[in-house]
């Protein structure tokens, strides 16, 4: 049907469009951090080397993927504190009890991401400061 069409069409605007934005801006968040903090960045490109030789034809697999490990400390680092969205919202469809508040479905909901991967309770003492290690 018609409404199933444009349905899709929207699932794949969000998909292919909204999320080629929310990546490529995610990835400016990187090399940025790369940038300002330059001790890491060699750390990161050591571990590249290390894993594929610069004078070796580059072979990307599952498994050299996974010997990257201090790389992948750092992104998750830069996805941490560089956040592309500062917020995640959504319409509970259900009663959500959040202990001394229940609320009632219907509402909308909003946590904050910036301050979620700030919580120095979670992260602690040092959350707000960029440590990959």
């Amino acid at each position: 049907s018609r409404l199933i069409l444009e349905t899709f069409k929207l699932i794949l605007f969000h998909v292919f469009f909204k999320g080629s934005d929310t990546s490529g801006t995610q990835m400016t968040y990187i090399a940025l951090a790369l940038a300002v903090y330059q001790e890491y960045q060699e750390k990161v490109y050591q571990e590249i080397c290390s894993v594929y030789p610069l004078d070796q034809e580059l072979n990307i697999t599952a498994d050299s993927l996974q010997q990257l490990q201090y790389t992948e400390m750092f992104l998750k680092e830069c996805m941490r504190l560089l956040t592309v969205g500062p917020a995640l919202v959504r319409k509970n469809l259900a009663t959500v009890d959040l202990g001394d508040i229940k609320v009632p479905p219907g509402n909308t909901l909003i946590l904050s991401v910036y301050n979620l991967h700030r919580r120095k309770d979670i992260w602690g003492p040092n959350a707000d400061q960029f440590d990959p290690e």
